[in-house]
């Protein structure tokens, strides 16, 4: 697994702020839409306190056996199935990968560190990347 951070790029906006809007599912289970702004001078903040940073985990190595993404604290993960996936990547906790990543597919996960969000494919290796907003 690599990690690489990098700052959103706002060039371009004439000092405007640059907004994404993304839903989530929340810790109770139900669909949050959660705003992310990224300000001309590069700071990060959401409708819920706010980003001081964001960096990318690629895992091209996903296998059928369950196992926690690299540990990393952050407020807020995007986990991305790769484009070139042949199967689904499916996502959970430790016990439970419930749900189905296709390629392309992405699920917004509120969480503290990126090590509770675990992953496995459900034939071969798939790759995925997470969007981490601390």
């Amino acid at each position: 697994m690599a990690e690489a951070s990098y700052q959103l790029p706002t060039e371009g906006t004439s000092g405007k702020t640059v907004r994404f809007s993304q839903l989530l599912i929340g810790g109770d289970q139900r669909l949050h839409e959660v705003n992310i702004n990224a300000t001309p001078d590069g700071e990060l903040y959401d409708s819920r306190g706010g980003f001081t940073s964001m960096s990318i985990i690629n895992d091209a190595s996903i296998t059928t056996v369950a196992a926690a993404f690299t540990t990393q604290a952050c407020k807020l993960a995007m986990v991305i199935a790769d484009l070139n996936n042949t199967d689904w990547v499916l996502i959970g906790d430790a016990s439970v990968q419930p749900i189905q990543l296709a390629p392309g597919d992405k699920i917004s996960i509120p969480v503290n560190n990126t090590n509770k969000i675990y992953r496995k494919s459900q034939s071969g290796t798939q790759g995925a990347a997470v969007m981490v907003m601390a």
